[in-house]
């Protein structure tokens, strides 16, 4: 039975040693973009400054201020979680 034989049509796959480096000239010709819009440098510091953190929840927690005895909190703390 023969052996089958290997297409050599190209494949399209790039070696990734092939990409050229990413420089700090290509970042400095990059443009600043949020979603689809192009944007200054300023808006997109602040757009990102925005971003850190954890995000807003959906439902606020209410504070909770309360007293107990300290022998309460002794044994609800020896409890452990």
């Amino acid at each position: 039975m023969p052996m089958p034989v290997k297409s050599r049509k190209p494949t399209g796959w790039i070696d990734p040693d092939d990409a050229p480096e990413l420089t700090d000239e290509f970042f400095a010709k990059a443009a600043h973009m949020i979603g689809d819009r192009v944007v200054g440098e300023e808006e997109f510091a602040w757009e990102f400054k925005k971003r850190l953190g954890r995000p807003p929840a959906e439902v606020k927690r209410p504070t909770l201020n309360m007293r107990i005895d300290p022998d309460v909190l002794a044994a609800r703390k020896a409890s452990g979680r």
